[in-house]
């Protein structure tokens, strides 16, 4: 799965939408609360879930952005891809920042497999693929 390498050829639109992107995100604006590898849960869904990239501003087709992101608003907000914890029917999910929060514990996915290396028990987050952390660089830099 080659998708996060940040010296891949000129990319599609469509490679770029939903954190898709192999461009590399430095420097990380303030703005961006969340961090890749990070487990969350949806604030009105209640799913449970892990970070595997992240996008300044919503980066999706125009007609997916006004059905799932309705107020124009939302389009302007930091937005995450996550991997869904399987007991909460799995599957990935591209989320507005508001509507996440931090969550204490493991996802269970088998989709986490092809993202992660291992969890790290001292600070509840994943540390996630060396080639997908390359995209991320300050992701990491609250991690000993």
């Amino acid at each position: 799965m080659g998708r996060y390498f940040v010296d891949s050829p000129t990319e599609t639109q469509e490679q770029q939408y939903f954190a898709n992107s192999k461009k590399l995100r430095y420097p990380r604006k303030e703005r961006i609360k969340f961090r890749i590898g990070q487990v969350v849960q949806h604030r009105h869904f209640g799913y449970r879930g892990v970070i595997i990239g992240w996008d300044e501003c919503a980066r999706a087709p125009v007609e997916w952005l006004k059905h799932n992101h309705a107020s124009p608003e939302l389009q302007h907000l930091p937005s995450y891809s996550v991997v869904r914890d399987d007991r909460d029917e799995g599957g990935m999910m591209y989320v507005v920042e508001s509507n996440l929060a931090l969550y204490a514990g493991e996802v269970v996915s088998a989709a986490l497999d092809s993202y992660v290396d291992v969890f790290m028990h001292k600070h509840n987050r994943y540390l996630l693929r060396k080639d997908i952390r390359r995209c991320y660089p300050d992701d990491y830099e609250d991690v000993d």
